[in-house]
């Protein structure tokens, strides 16, 4: 793997809070902001998120 690439990806674990839900634990999702109506979340794909 490239270093510039792992270098991102860490960046992008550390990014956002970990949410307490079994299933985005495992895809890696991470919660940024929520308002009324709106929220963001953070999702950085992975080779195993990929379709065969």
């Amino acid at each position: 793997m490239n270093p510039l690439q792992l270098n991102t990806q860490t960046q992008l674990t550390n990014l956002g809070e970990e949410l307490n839900v079994p299933f985005l634990k495992l895809l890696g999702v991470r919660f940024l902001s929520a308002e009324m109506g709106k929220g963001e979340i953070l999702l950085a794909l992975k080779p195993e998120h990929t379709n065969t």
